[in-house]
């Protein structure tokens, strides 16, 4: 399951992908090159609780963010209306992305029936 937004001239600006592993669901954000790495990202669901995450790695598409999904989270998209995802560019300026929720809670649900 994913989703991509791309700025007005078709450059990627944000990826999210929710996988289904043998752990459980994860969340892998691809970013766009040109952020301040230590300040890794920020993400909250709504006006819900902020929460930090380090970028992990990168390579010549972007660079990416790992989230572990745990029922909390999957709860709170479910429930929720925009995903909200922050990260500091070079300049120090934060970078705030919204994306929708809207049809989330069918794919999810759809995700995990898989087996």
């Amino acid at each position: 399951m994913f989703q991509t937004l791309a700025n007005p001239k078709g450059e990627r600006v944000l990826a999210v992908s929710i996988r289904k592993r043998p752990q459980g669901l994860s969340m892998v954000m691809a970013l766009p090159h040109g952020l301040h790495l230590p300040g890794g990202v920020v993400y909250q669901v709504d006006g819900g609780q902020k929460k930090s995450i380090p970028i992990e790695a990168s390579d010549d598409k972007g660079v990416y963010a790992v989230i572990p999904m745990n029922e909390a989270l999957l709860a709170s998209m479910k429930r929720g209306n925009t995903f909200n995802v922050t990260m500091t560019a070079m300049n120090r300026r934060p970078v705030s992305i919204p994306m929708t929720l809207s049809g989330f809670t069918a794919a999810a649900d759809e995700l995990v029936a898989k087996q």
